[in-house]
């Protein structure tokens, strides 16, 4: 897995600082929190999430001894990365991690995200 380039790295960080003071702005009765990372949108098999790059990158680097596969699924009505993971074909030592998508009031604060898309290779 690749790191952002320093134009997708500027554009993300450009994004998120806007959307933040945005959120600063919002009522704070409504528990909003603010966006960390790099968000960006990821594409993979022809379906999209928008999440944390920066997450999904330490993520992986943790997983780099094991056999991994991704996949982008519909959980209920937002889409969800899962990343299965094992050491071996008999192997008992597997399991599964979910991302979520940033809620819906973060992605209509961010705009101009960088798009990365993954091969499955």
């Amino acid at each position: 897995m690749r790191p952002l380039t320093i134009e997708e790295k500027s554009k993300s960080q450009a994004s998120r600082k806007l959307a933040n003071k945005l959120l600063l702005k919002a009522d704070k009765s409504l528990g909003y929190k603010s966006i960390k990372g790099s968000p960006i949108i990821l594409s993979l098999d022809g379906n999209t999430i928008v999440l944390d790059y920066d997450l999904l990158r330490k993520l992986y680097r943790t997983l780099k001894n094991r056999h991994v596969n991704m996949k982008i699924e519909w959980d209920g009505l937002a889409p969800v990365l899962r990343i299965y993971h094992h050491t071996g074909i008999w192997s008992k030592d597997a399991g599964t991690i979910e991302l979520q998508q940033f809620p819906s009031y973060k992605m209509e604060l961010l705009a101009d995200l960088p798009s990365i898309e993954l091969n499955t290779d």
